[in-house]
């Protein structure tokens, strides 16, 4: 005889219903202080931290991150003759953040004009080449 499923969490609890009710405005929070398109990773991780967020779930930086780049991404034309890129590839970025690791979705593009492979949303986001980004770089250097 199978033993009834035990409830993990009970959604009626205060704790939790206070739990949820916290974490939406801070999503939205998190969510407009990520401005993808007009700032680089860096310069949005010190928007984060000069709002007062100076930990926040990796996992939800990465999608807000990821959505936003396909979002702000739009059409997009080579850099070296103006042509209508295609995607090439997508393939999944890992950058190390003070925030902590951050995994997202990016495309890579190629123009069928010149021949062109580039990658627009490293641009975007002014990410560094190898997973340690600037805001690391900038703390491993006053350590030293």
């Amino acid at each position: 005889m199978a033993l009834p499923a035990r409830r993990i969490f009970q959604f009626e609890t205060t704790t939790f219903m206070d739990y949820i009710a916290n974490l939406e405005p801070f999503f939205m929070k998190v969510y407009n202080l990520l401005d993808v398109g007009n700032l680089s990773l860096f310069e949005m991780i010190e928007a984060l931290k000069k709002n007062g967020i100076s930990q926040c779930d990796p996992a939800m930086l990465s999608k807000i991150i990821e959505d936003k780049l396909f979002a702000a991404l739009g059409e997009v034309n080579c850099p070296e003759c103006a042509a209508k890129a295609h995607v090439n590839k997508r393939r999944n970025v890992h950058v190390t953040t003070t925030l902590g690791k951050l995994s997202f979705a990016a495309s890579y593009y190629s123009c069928p004009k010149c021949g062109l492979c580039f990658d627009p949303g490293a641009v975007m986001l002014g990410l560094r080449s190898g997973p340690l980004q600037y805001d690391v770089q900038k703390v491993a250097a006053k350590i030293a």
